[in-house]
């Protein structure tokens, strides 16, 4: 005989038990439970899907579909690779801390505004609970969504002339849901630090900002500072400048991408081929996270830079991706001329490698959420 909430087919049973043991042991579970469930009820859940499905599918849409201007069928999804490099990285770091915004940022301000946060401590919920359950129950709110958008635009990518490489679209998906994810802590977290919304709101658009647009001009001013003012080694500061950078969510998240898209490339540094035949040496390429982490910087320069000096780009080489830096005589045109190039050496420092990186991401929930306990927990309600 099956049980009387079994339904006849087990599942009621053990969604039951499921249920019953994490009310036993985590006793924020029931916040974050209801927080799911307020979601769903008020129809956000589905708002944020329709969100998140327009902001990847349209980009692909109008890339592959209407433009005609995305690339031919290619093997082993690379031309998938110049779409997510060249349009969803910066998309994805834009938008997705804009929508994490508006999820989490009244998350407990709104309560206590209302009255409401009283009558929840009120009941056999600390103020930890009360933390930890919205975090986590906002991010549920999120998650949800997000990856219902994520298999709308795989249907599309699959639709589409690009050839379609599965795990490099799932990596890339799982990176930008950590992102949303961190985002959404963060948002929460400001929102249970300060009093009111209006507070929450303008909080999290500076963290917004600086994260966004600030961070890289801060770090590399940072390293300035130091070798200016206070006269450290090149390779000081280089390694403060590379730490301080991926330490910032969304540069962690793109240097996280940029190495596993390098990954899936046969030629993970362009032109380091033409370049061996020209030399006559035989120039090892970096490994894929070395080369993400190296073009961190503005190595080669551009319209309005002339790039990172010589001595610079030496050290950021060899002192901090653990590369060679190599000075090589090529022959173009019967014309002989020495080019400088950062090739295949040792190992990335672990400290900059793709798992630290992304500890680097998580860090930012639990600090986030630390400070947030510790302003909440001592305001008077």
């Amino acid at each position: 005989m099956s049980d009387e909430s079994d339904d006849g087919t087990g599942e009621g049973s053990a969604l039951a038990v499921f249920d019953e043991a994490m009310r036993e042991q985590f006793t924020w579970y029931v916040v974050a439970k209801k927080e799911f469930q307020d979601a769903i009820r008020s129809k956000g859940l589905w708002v944020l899907s329709a969100v998140f499905t327009v902001i990847f599918v349209m980009p692909v849409g109008i890339v592959l579909y209407i433009g005609g201007i995305g690339p031919s069928v290619d093997s082993g999804g690379l031309g998938m690779r110049v779409i997510i490099e060249s349009i969803y990285l910066n998309l994805v770091t834009a938008i997705l801390p804009i929508v994490a915004i508006f999820v989490g940022v009244a998350a407990i301000t709104k309560e206590r505004s209302s009255g409401s946060m009283k009558v929840l401590l009120s009941l056999p919920f600390s103020r930890r609970d009360v933390i930890v359950g919205k975090v986590l129950g906002r991010c549920a709110t999120v998650a949800v969504p997000f990856l219902v958008a994520a298999t709308a635009t795989a249907g599309f990518f699959m639709l589409s002339r690009v050839s379609f490489n599965g795990e490099m679209y799932l990596l890339f998906m799982l990176y930008s849901l950590l992102l949303a994810l961190v985002m959404v802590a963060i948002a929460v977290s400001i929102s249970g630090a300060v009093s009111t919304t209006v507070r929450s709101f303008l909080a999290n658009l500076t963290v917004y900002v600086y994260v966004t647009f600030l961070w890289n001009s801060v770090a590399n001013g940072v390293g300035q500072v130091l070798w200016n003012q206070v006269g450290v080694s090149r390779s000081i500061r280089w390694n403060t400048v590379m730490f301080l950078k991926l330490f910032s969510p969304t540069q962690s998240y793109k240097a996280v991408v940029r190495s596993m898209l390098a990954g899936f490339s046969d030629s993970v540094q362009p032109g380091l081929q033409r370049l061996s035949r020209q030399s006559g040496e035989q120039l090892t390429q970096m490994g894929a996270a070395q080369y993400a982490r190296y073009n961190l910087f503005n190595v080669r320069g551009g319209f309005l830079s002339p790039g990172l000096p010589a001595a610079d780009k030496r050290v950021l080489c060899e002192n901090v991706v653990g590369a060679s830096y190599r000075n090589v005589t090529v022959t173009a045109q019967n014309q002989t001329q020495t080019a400088s190039v950062c090739t295949g050496g040792s190992d990335l420092p672990f400290y900059l490698s793709d798992p630290a990186v992304v500890v680097f991401m998580l860090s930012w929930v639990g600090v986030a959420a630390a400070v947030s306990y510790y302003t909440f927990d001592r305001v008077d309600l």
